[in-house]
C-alpha cells in the first residue's frame, strides 16, 4: 500500500487552503483532489485502509500529503497507529495567532 509523504495538521482557519493551493502547484507535490480525507479521525469507519491507500496510488515518485487539520486532535493511540503505517512520514503543524 501507498500511503502520503507528509501529514498538515493544526487549528482550524490556520492556512491549510492556502498551502494547499500552494503546494498543489508544484511539480513534486502530489496532493488528492480532496484537500481533507480525514480518514484517521473517523474516516476508517467509512473505507477501509486499502481505499485510503489507493488516494496515493498514482503519486509516483512525488511527495504525497493528507491535509486534515483535525488530525491535530487524534488520540495518542491514533498516532501510534499513524506511526506504525508511515514512520518516515513527516508533520506539517500549522497555528494561528488569535
Amino acid at each position: 500500500m501507498v500511503f502520503p509523504d507528509f501529514l498538515c495538521i493544526g487549528a482550524q482557519k490556520a492556512g491549510t487552503t492556502w498551502i494547499y493551493a500552494n503546494l498543489s502547484k508544484h511539480p513534486d507535490i502530489f496532493l488528492t483532489k480532496s484537500k481533507e480525507l480525514h480518514y484517521f479521525n473517523g474516516g476508517y469507519r467509512k473505507y477501509s485502509l486499502k481505499q485510503y491507500s489507493k488516494n496515493y496510488m498514482s503519486k509516483g515518485n512525488m511527495l504525497g500529503g493528507d491535509m486534515t487539520p483535525d488530525y491535530s486532535a487524534l488520540q495518542e493511540k491514533e498516532v501510534l497507529y499513524i506511526h506504525q503505517l508511515m514512520p518516515d512520514s513527516k508533520i506539517i503543524l500549522l497555528y494561528r495567532n488569535p
